[in-house]
C-alpha cells in the first residue's frame, strides 16, 4: 500500500510534504532508453502515397563526472554533461552548456528554449509554465512542471519536468529540441532506470516494476488554497494529514 504524508498549515495554505531535497537529474547508475521518429526523405508523402517513418533508438546513461571551472559535470556519454546550480540544470558539452531544467519558475512564467534557425527562423521558441504540481513515479513522490509554446515554431509535445527523471515528454534528456520543432518529428522515452530498477517503462530488459503512464499519482495544486486534489490510479492509498505543528489532523485511506 503506497503511503503519502500532507502537512496543513492552518490560515494559511497547503504544503505537500515530498521527501528530503532530491537531485534533479540522477548522477550514479541511471540510464535513459529513448526513440526518436520521423519521416523518410528518402519516400516522402504526396501524390496520394503515404508517409514513411524511421525510427532510430538511443541511450544516455552515467559515465562518471569531471571537474571543469571548479564545477563537477557529470557525463551522459559522448561530450555530453550536465551540472546543476540552485535548482536549475544546465545541459551540454565541457564548455558550453544551455538551461535544460528550472524548478525555481511559477505558473505562468516563462522559458526559453534555443534552436537551430534552419528550422526555426526566430532560433528561439517561448515556453509558459501552465502546471506545477507533483507526482509518484519509481515510489516516491516528484516535483513536475509542464510548460507549453503558443508560438508557430514549436516542439510537437509540452515540455514536462519531472524530478529525478528530466524532461519525460522527449525522451528524459535531450540536449537539442531543433528536430521536435518538426511536427512530424516524435521523441518519446521508451525505458528509464535508477540503480538497476525500472522506474519508468514498457518490456523493459531490468527487473522490476515500472510505473506506467497510466498509474502517476498526482497531487495539485502546489501549494494550494482550501482546495487539494488528488488525480491517478490506484487500489489503495494510505494517507496522513497533519497540521503546520506536527499534530495529526486526518487520516484515511483511498479505495477504488
Amino acid at each position: 500500500m503506497k503511503k503519502i504524508v500532507v502537512i496543513v498549515a492552518f490560515f494559511a495554505f497547503l504544503i505537500i510534504e515530498l521527501n528530503a531535497q532530491q537531485n534533479l537529474l540522477p548522477r550514479v547508475n541511471a540510464r535513459w532508453d529513448y526513440q526518436f521518429t520521423r519521416i523518410d526523405s528518402r519516400n516522402p508523402p504526396g501524390h496520394g502515397n503515404p508517409a514513411t517513418y524511421i525510427t532510430t533508438y538511443g541511450t544516455y546513461q552515467n559515465q562518471g563526472d569531471s571537474l571543469f571551472n571548479g564545477k563537477v559535470n557529470y557525463s551522459l556519454g559522448g561530450n555530453l554533461y550536465f551540472i546543476e546550480d540552485s535548482n536549475r540544470v544546465f545541459l551540454g558539452s565541457l564548455s558550453n552548456k544551455k538551461l535544460f531544467m528550472d524548478f525555481n519558475l511559477n505558473l505562468n512564467d516563462s522559458f526559453r528554449l534555443y534552436v537551430n534557425t534552419s528550422v526555426c527562423q526566430t532560433g528561439v521558441v517561448d515556453f509558459t509554465v501552465t502546471q506545477k504540481d507533483s507526482v509518484l513515479m519509481g515510489g516516491r513522490m516528484r516535483k513536475q512542471m509542464v510548460l507549453r509554446s503558443n508560438t508557430n515554431c514549436r516542439p510537437s509535445k509540452a515540455l514536462r519536468w519531472i524530478e529525478g527523471l528530466g524532461d519525460f515528454n522527449h525522451g528524459g534528456i535531450r540536449p537539442d529540441y531543433t528536430s521536435d520543432c518538426v511536427s512530424t518529428n516524435d521523441t518519446r522515452l521508451n525505458c528509464f532506470y535508477d540503480n538497476g530498477v525500472v522506474v519508468y517503462g514498457l518490456s523493459c530488459s531490468v527487473t522490476g516494476i515500472p510505473d506506467l503512464e497510466s498509474n502517476l499519482f498526482q497531487l495539485y495544486p502546489n501549494p494550494a488554497q482550501n482546495e487539494l486534489k488528488f488525480k491517478g490510479e490506484f487500489s489503495k492509498l494510505e494517507y496522513h494529514i497533519f497540521s503546520i505543528e506536527g499534530k495529526l489532523v486526518l487520516t484515511d485511506i483511498f479505495t477504488k
